[in-house]
């Protein structure tokens, strides 16, 4: 059984949540952004280092190591960059965002944060981006994040896309997918509880799930950073 998380946005109040909920899986696998718009960068980042979680580079993480310009980011989400990279961000968890690999293969499943077209920055949310990211690698399954969305794709007829709901299980015995399992820190499917899934390895399959978690505990300490209020607000509503 593997996890897998995605999108932490340094929110530890569902990070913990999530893993609390993982403890039995032999493994969990994270698609980045492990921090950007919440109060918490260096305790999220510690845990994932801590447990020696495999994990690729977010394009959050991206831009708090100077590899992508706050220029691509709306207002607050640009103020909490600024904040988590000048302020925050200890060297130790410097030096460990900055050793994240834009992509991790991992039999059989290929790992990125957007899409394997570009893999720190592109959303995946339509049909003709699935069909191209499956013609650019050959992995039974593609992880990827950064909508904070859960969807699914499968190479047989790719042009839909599905989001899986909660207990939802989808086979890739004999279909490629590509699949986001949501977001841990910020969901914005209209469900504020955290989203992860679990790699049923012995069946080919993967199951979708969502955790309750101490939002308001997370709403509060975003407001109490000087964080903009809306990034905490926003958390209540899943949006």
């Amino acid at each position: 059984m593997i996890g897998v998380i995605s999108d932490i946005h340094s929110n530890i109040h569902a990070l913990e949540a999530v893993l609390d909920k993982l403890k039995e899986v032999d493994q969990v696998i994270c698609l980045g952004d492990l921090v950007g718009y919440g109060a918490h960068p260096n305790e999220c980042v510690e845990r994932v280092r801590g447990m020696k979680i495999p994990c690729v580079l977010g394009n959050h993480d991206a831009a708090c190591i100077g590899l992508l310009s706050l220029g691509w980011f709306n207002p607050h989400a640009a103020n909490a960059v600024r904040w988590t990279m000048e302020e925050e961000l200890t060297t130790d968890s410097l030096r460990y965002l900055r050793s994240l690999p834009t992509t991790r293969r991992i039999e059989p499943f290929y790992l990125v944060h957007g899409s394997p077209r570009e893999p720190t920055t592109e959303y995946l949310t339509d049909g003709s981006q699935a069909r191209a990211s499956f013609d650019i690698c050959k992995e039974q399954v593609v992880f990827v994040g950064h909508t904070h969305v859960p969807l699914v794709f499968t190479e047989l007829g790719a042009t839909e896309g599905i989001a899986p709901s909660e207990g939802n299980r989808v086979s890739y015995e004999e279909a490629r997918l590509i699949y986001n399992p949501g977001a841990v820190g910020q969901p914005r499917d209209g469900d504020p509880r955290a989203a992860y899934s679990i790699v049923d390895t012995s069946s080919s399959s993967i199951l979708q799930y969502r955790v309750e978690y101490d939002v308001q505990g997370a709403r509060v300490d975003i407001i109490e950073a000087g964080l903009p209020r809306i990034l905490g607000d926003r958390l209540t509503l899943g949006c």
